[in-house]
């Protein structure tokens, strides 16, 4: 930490359409390849920390470190443990796909368990993404029934991101609550290249066209994230 200057490894990525706003990126790597040097620093462990520490002092501001990590227990991932922030888990719909999550979870309520002052409910939620592009809106509640049905089997305190009250067009016609994200282009890596974030894109509209439904699911998703959060954003 004495050694280097943390401005020569951050990115800044411009948020498209919004000249005035950014997000600073700081690229990880293959760790593995330096493995055996991060397992003969001194405490180790809290490598991440102090990395998080050193860009919060290096700033002069109180950021959101968001920590995009792989969705199995890791070797290093010990190293978040010391961030005490929340745990947004992602899932696909598919029978070995929620099994294989769920077994993720329960690793990770047990971390949590064992070395934080908080329950793991409080902490833990988690999303399903890429429901299939055809699938009708009737499939895809079906669907999360399902999922929903064996996550809580095992877990049945980790509460999912989904609002079941907020009914709307999100997948199609037929009006549902909102259980997650159908693929759609309009929430593809280079659709928000072209046109920036969905929340700045005009579409609120009340109604079932077709061009507006992926705005509703992540202004849904967005909503729930916040509650579960306890924060106030702006979009502004």
């Amino acid at each position: 930490m004495d050694q280097i200057n943390i401005d020569n490894y951050i990115k800044i990525h411009r948020i498209p359409k919004t000249p005035s706003h950014e997000i600073r990126v700081l690229p990880g790597g293959n760790i593995y390849e330096i493995s055996t040097d991060i397992k003969n620093l001194p405490e180790w462990g809290r490598l991440l920390r102090d990395i998080v520490d050193l860009i919060m002092n290096t700033y002069n501001y109180e950021p959101t470190i968001v920590v995009d990590s792989p969705n199995w227990v890791y070797e290093f991932f010990e190293m978040t443990m010391y961030l005490g922030g929340y745990y947004i888990a992602v899932t696909r719909p598919g029978g070995h796909e929620i099994s294989k999550f769920t077994e993720f979870l329960k690793s990770i309520s047990n971390i949590i368990s064992g070395s934080a002052n908080t329950k793991p409910e409080e902490i833990i939620t988690y999303v399903v993404n890429q429901y299939r592009s055809n699938m009708k809106p009737r499939e895809i509640t079906e669907k999360w029934g399902e999922i929903k049905a064996a996550i809580g089997k095992g877990l049945p305190n980790i509460m999912p991101l989904v609002n079941e009250d907020a009914i709307d067009c999100y997948y199609g016609k037929e009006k549902t609550p909102f259980v997650g994200f159908k693929m759609r282009d309009e929430l593809s890596i280079d659709n928000y290249m072209t046109n920036g974030p969905l929340l700045i894109r005009e579409g609120r509209r009340k109604d079932c066209d077709e061009r507006y439904m992926p705005i509703k699911q992540f202004n849904a998703y967005y909503s729930t994230l916040k509650n579960f959060l306890k924060i106030s954003v702006t979009t502004e």
